[in-house]
């Protein structure tokens, strides 16, 4: 479309890309951004497409206000986690819009050609799963105390001054900092036979031991949820486990341009 720009969704291979409303597109879903919301679609180059929807010129992702962009938002997210569940693609966050195919060509595909096919081979039959592990905090802190002998003498009396506090506070977080290691690792040990590969993230809080993305393959995610079920099971009643996906492989791939 000459009058339209193109809204990106990600990359992926010209035969897992659906050709408009022809051959291909059930594999897809049928619309998304937009309001109305648009087709999705493929634009080629060589041996690699970009998953798109022709969006107005004048389309800005919070042009027109809070709401409309969370619907966006939701449909950008809708269309890649459709996209992952039988394809690979190399996926764009929300919002990268292009004033026409010959720029998204040029800037895209064309530019970062041998980047994205190499990513594509990288990552073919995989996706992203994230999980976090977060303690029980009753649980953890006697866990803590009891491994620790000195510091339950301690933490057992009355602390008298706001020193001798901190350093009881001090004590009791360096203990449970060495517990997160190792309860880290040992989660890791139980799935990583099903890894491809893992990203770490920074924990958000003391109570959380790990936040990982993994790069698993489609086939093996039932067997990596049979896994993380046994691990639910022995971990329950110390640790919530949290798993999300399966994701696009964001951690996995740079698509700045």
């Amino acid at each position: 479309m000459g009058d339209a720009s193109c809204y990106v969704y990600g990359v992926l291979r010209p035969s897992d890309a659906p050709a408009g409303k022809g051959r291909g597109a059930a594999k897809f879903p049928a619309v998304g951004i937009g309001d109305p919301p648009g087709v999705v679609r493929g634009i080629a180059y060589q041996q690699l497409a970009a998953l798109v929807t022709d969006v107005p010129p004048d389309y800005q992702p919070e042009g027109a206000g809070l709401r409309s962009m969370r619907r966006d938002m939701r449909a950008h997210a809708d269309v890649l986690n459709r996209v992952i569940s039988t394809h690979t693609i190399l996926p764009f966050r929300f919002g990268v819009v292009f004033p026409d195919e010959a720029s998204l060509i040029a800037r895209v595909l064309k530019s970062n050609y041998a980047r994205f096919a190499g990513y594509l081979g990288q990552l073919e039959g995989t996706v992203e799963l994230t999980l976090r592990a977060t303690y029980v905090e009753e649980r953890v802190l006697e866990e803590v105390i009891a491994g620790n002998p000195a510091l339950a003498q301690r933490a057992g009396r009355p602390q008298r001054s706001y020193e001798s506090k901190l350093d009881v506070g001090r004590r009791v977080s360096a203990a449970l900092q060495v517990k997160q290691q190792h309860d880290a690792q040992r989660l890791i040990q139980a799935v990583r036979p099903l890894v491809r590969n893992i990203r770490f993230g920074q924990t958000t809080s003391e109570l959380m031991a790990l936040k990982a993305a993994l790069l698993v393959d489609r086939a093996a995610l039932a067997e990596f949820d049979r896994a993380l079920g046994d691990i639910h099971r022995q971990e329950a009643h110390r640790m919530r486990l949290d798993c999300l996906g399966p994701l696009p492989p964001y951690s996995f791939v740079d698509m700045s341009l």
